[in-house]
């Protein structure tokens, strides 16, 4: 069992929305508060404005400039570029298109990726289909990784998208040996998230999760809200990350600004983990 006093904090770069030409300014907003672990995660098209894929470094060095470590990739994602293409053309072009990333994020030192298991919406009639789909293709990416010496994150998502249940995700981690899962404590909408941890140490499931994303939200659907702000039982959530031997960041990925809150700040953030890690006993 983990110790959630050795989870430093860490925060998200979709934060800050495109960073192409902006990379010395957000890292240095990290620095100043205290963030020295950040996910890179942008669109595919903002990876390319940023010259992401022709010189993967550059991002990394900007971060480096200011003490903060690229830990993990969040691999791009839309309603075609995902793994669960039951379209022959569409699944080998998003297969193509996320190998690309991945390599590029290896080439930049990072060596935990995240990937949506799916895109939506998914009816019913197509979904063991598309679970099939999704299962063989993180298997084979699976292996890609592995050999590029990374680890794979299947995220839990929200609404009619796969791994929307602690049923689908254990299903995806029994069936893929070397997949790890990104637990999104802003996603689950019919599971409370406590249960959905302990389903998972109940399924023997402990020391998979490979990363964290950490927001708050009403149980309706994602909010990326600061914990606090919304419903989640905290102490609860920290306790089953424990007791699932996470010992990673604790990532927070909240939305910077919406209509009707406070802009979140990196330093809000950092402020947020300490409390909410010292009030979780």
């Amino acid at each position: 069992m983990t110790n959630r006093k050795n989870w430093p904090v860490g925060l998200s770069t979709s934060h800050f929305g495109a960073l192409a030409g902006r990379e010395a300014g957000v890292f240095a907003e990290y620095r100043r508060a205290g963030i020295r672990i950040a996910e890179l995660s942008q669109s595919d098209g903002q990876l390319m404005a940023a010259g992401f894929y022709e010189h993967p470094r550059r991002i990394r060095d900007a971060a480096e400039a200011e003490g903060v470590t690229l830990r993990s990739f969040h691999i791009p994602f839309s309603q075609t570029l995902h793994p669960a293409n039951l379209d022959p053309a569409a699944d080998r072009a998003a297969m193509e298109r996320i190998r690309r990333s991945m390599h590029a994020a290896a080439e930049a030192d990072i060596r935990i990726f995240i990937v949506h298991p799916s895109s939506e919406p998914i009816g019913e009639a197509e979904r063991q289909e598309c679970l099939s789909r999704s299962r063989e293709n993180l298997a084979l990416l699976v292996r890609e990784a592995e050999a590029i010496g990374a680890r794979l994150c299947a995220e839990t998502l929200p609404r009619t998208c796969l791994c929307n249940s602690s049923a689908e995700m254990i299903a995806h981690l029994k069936a893929i040996p070397g997949l790890y899962m990104c637990f999104d404590s802003n996603h689950l909408l019919g599971e409370a998230n406590p249960d959905f941890l302990r389903r998972l140490y109940e399924a023997g499931l402990a020391g998979r999760i490979g990363s964290v994303h950490i927001s708050d939200y009403d149980f309706t659907d994602e909010r990326h809200e600061l914990p606090g702000n919304g419903k989640n039982d905290w102490p609860a959530i920290v306790a089953g990350l424990e007791r699932l031997d996470y010992d990673g960041p604790f990532l927070y990925e909240p939305h910077a600004n919406a209509a009707g809150r406070a802009v979140i700040t990196p330093a809000m953030v950092a402020e947020n983990r300490s409390r909410i890690l010292s009030e979780s006993v």
